[in-house]
C-alpha cells in the first residue's frame, strides 16, 4: 500500500507539545484484528483512545495504523490518523524503534520539531491497545515525570529471564550479557506497553522505570482467554479508568 499522509490539526506549540501515538497494526496473526476486536461492545483500541483524549495538556492523540478500516474506527472515537503506515513498517518483525523514527520524521515535517524550532522538545508517548487498562490520573502523572526524565516506561516484575528482559541493580539497563550465576540473583523486569514515553531530543540521560502494581494494568491481551479476563473486568466495573467508558 502506498504511503498516505494528511495534514494534522495540532497548532504550533508554545511549550513542549505532548503527542500520544496509539500503535494499531492490522496484521495480527494469533488473534485476527485483535486491536479492533470488541471488548464489552467497544473496539479494543477505543479504550486507549478515550483515556488518551481525557488526559489534560495532550495536544494530539493519533493512531498509527496500516489499515484504512482501523483508521476509520479510530476517527470515530476522536483520534487523528495523519498517515497510513507503509507496508514495510507493518510486518511482524517491525521494531518499535522504526515506528518511533517514522513518527519523529512526520512531526518534524508537519510542525518543524527536531532539531531547530522555537521549542524543539516534544513528548511522544506510545501506547498499545493490547494493554487497555489505564487510568487518566496515572497517565497524567507519568507525563509529568517526563519533565525530569526523557525516557519513562512501565514494567512488571517477572520470575523468568528470557532474552527480552532487563535487569535492575542501581539503574535499569538493557541485558546484553549471557546469563551467569550472578545475574540469577538480580531482580528482573519486563517492559509493558501500558506507557512508553520519550522526550526528544533527550535533555538528559536520566531514565525512569515505573513498576505497575495494579493487576488489571498488567493485562496484556494476546489470547482468547486474555479477552475473556479483560471483559470480566470491564463488565464487573473492577477498574477505574478515570473517565466514563
Amino acid at each position: 500500500m502506498a504511503e498516505t499522509r494528511a495534514r494534522a490539526s495540532m497548532p504550533p506549540p508554545s511549550r513542549r507539545p505532548v503527542v500520544i501515538e496509539i500503535i494499531a497494526r492490522s496484521g495480527s496473526k494469533r488473534l485476527k484484528d485483535k486491536n479492533i476486536r470488541p471488548l464489552n461492545g467497544l473496539p479494543l483500541m477505543a479504550y486507549s483512545i478515550l483515556v488518551a483524549k481525557s488526559i489534560p495538556g495532550v495536544d494530539m492523540v493519533m493512531v498509527n495504523t496500516d489499515s484504512p478500516d482501523y483508521a476509520a474506527i479510530a476517527k470515530e472515537f476522536g483520534a487523528e490518523v495523519p498517515f497510513l503506515r507503509p507496508a514495510h513498517l507493518a510486518e511482524d518483525a517491525t521494531p518499535m524503534s522504526a515506528l518511533l523514527s517514522y513518527t519523529q520524521q512526520f512531526l518534524m515535517d508537519q510542525f518543524g520539531y527536531w532539531p531547530r524550532s522555537v521549542n524543539p522538545f516534544v513528548k511522544l508517548i506510545q501506547l498499545l491497545p493490547t494493554t487497555p487498562f489505564r487510568n487518566v490520573e496515572k497517565m497524567t502523572e507519568y507525563i509529568e515525570r517526563m519533565h525530569f526524565s526523557p525516557l519513562v516506561k512501565t514494567y512488571v516484575r517477572t520470575d523468568t529471564t528470557p532474552d527480552k528482559l532487563f535487569f535492575q541493580e542501581e539503574t535499569a539497563v538493557p541485558m546484553t550479557d549471557v546469563f551467569n550465576k550472578r545475574m540469577l540473583h538480580q531482580s528482573f523486569f519486563k517492559p509493558l506497553s501500558n506507557f512508553m514515553g520519550y522526550t526528544y531530543p533527550y535533555p538528559s540521560f536520566q531514565q525512569c522505570y515505573i513498576q505497575l502494581d495494579n493487576i488489571y494494568e498488567m493485562i496484556d491481551i494476546d489470547s482468547d482467554n486474555d479477552f475473556r479476563v479483560a471483559e470480566m473486568v470491564v463488565q464487573n466495573d473492577l477498574y477505574d479508568f478515570g473517565v466514563s467508558i
